[in-house]
């Protein structure tokens, strides 16, 4: 039986910010977003296929009209619904009605302090953002989010916003490994390398254990490196274990705005759709997915990492960084340093809790105690 945790729903492309790293380049497609009817259609026919987890993305969500009505029939639909917000747009009578509508859970975007955030995302966003922030914590039974973009140029950024999250009190603060999608791909130069990566992992640990954070952080890994190899990815679920296996995988699925569904964001600026919700149902669209021959050959192991020893942790990596960088989805991911550095790559959306260690293929997982 086909069951699906979480889903990432995109409600539109539009978006009032024009962040350069934009993995799914909004503001593109915008005649053909589905209809407040459709997705109401969809969610009812998810949730009969039990998900559990629904975030409403985009874009920008609060830039839909209906967006109330939309987290309304999540909420009657007993999901566990979240916003993901750039916070810009968030006012006190839009987060009543956001409130009294069943909303309990927002994650803002912020990818630095003031200096470096409104030099990426727009003059003024910072301040716009934490006023947003601070409006929704006025309700002690929200659940209120983070998350940052980690790039070469803002880790420093990062590490000092983690304070200031804590002192607002924030519950999650998730720190995102950039990767040259959509837009993103113009920042290629800007992306994180695996050792350095890994001392920034190192260094926020010390700020979490000797400032006496309280907010959850919750990083994405990236790597295994030389100490960590016997991991047991099979111990994990959620779209972060990675592509082998991939159309076996009912965990985690994203809808874009036009209707079109895909397994992880890596893919879903590709022609690799496994369906679209307007031309067929969920189910059916899932019933088909077992026999896509692209995921299938996507979630092999690729024959030039069968005989390696840490095949079993890494699995070849990601098959989007593959195509990324040498054009071939099948490909081993690039990032892989063979141990003769001191690492192998893992998807880059599995999931660290810096305050537990706990690991997980997706944010709820690791922060389940």
């Amino acid at each position: 039986m086909i069951r699906v945790k979480e889903i990432d729903l995109y409600i539109t492309n539009k978006c009032n910010l024009r962040c350069p790293f934009c993995s799914v380049e909004v503001n593109k497609e915008m005649d053909c977003e589905l209809t407040l009817n459709e997705i109401k259609t969809f969610i009812g026919s998810a949730k009969e296929m039990g998900l559990e987890e629904l975030h409403l993305t985009g874009g920008e969500p609060l830039l839909r009209k209906d967006v109330c009505e939309i987290v309304k029939y999540a909420v009657d639909k007993q999901l566990n619904v979240r916003l993901i917000t750039n916070g810009t747009l968030m006012t006190l009578s839009l987060f009543d009605e956001l409130y009294n509508a069943g909303l309990r859970s927002i994650m803002f975007s912020l990818d630095g302090l003031l200096k470096y955030n409104d030099s990426i995302r727009s003059r003024g966003s910072f301040s716009k953002t934490i006023r947003a922030i601070k409006i929704c914590l006025e309700k002690s039974d929200m659940i209120i989010r983070a998350n940052s973009v980690a790039w070469v140029d803002n880790m420093q950024d990062i590490k000092e916003l983690l304070l200031v999250l804590n002192e607002l009190k924030i519950d999650t603060y998730s720190v995102f490994l950039g990767s040259p999608l959509g837009h993103g791909r113009g920042y290629m130069d800007k992306v994180i390398n695996p050792l350095t990566w890994q001392s920034f992992i190192d260094e926020l640990k010390d700020i979490v254990r000797c400032n006496g954070i309280k907010t959850n952080v919750v990083i994405e890994k990236g790597f295994l490196f030389k100490e960590e190899t016997d991991f047991d990815i099979t111990s994990l679920s959620g779209r972060g274990v990675g592509c082998f296996s991939i159309s076996s995988n009912y965990d985690y699925f994203l809808v874009r705005a036009n209707g079109h569904v895909y397994p992880c964001v890596f893919y879903s600026n590709s022609k690799n759709s496994i369906g679209n919700i307007r031309n067929n149902t969920l189910k059916a669209i899932l019933m088909q997915y077992k026999q896509n021959s692209f995921y299938n050959d996507v979630g092999k192991i690729p024959a030039e990492c069968l005989d390696c020893s840490n095949a079993k942790s890494c699995r070849g990596g990601c098959r989007g960084y593959a195509q990324l960088y040498t054009g071939k989805w099948t490909n081993k991911d690039i990032r892989c340093s063979d141990m003769q550095s001191d690492f192998v790559p893992l998807c880059p959306i599995m999931k660290y809790n810096l305050n537990t260690g706990k690991l997980g293929g997706s944010s709820e997982e690791a922060l389940k105690l």
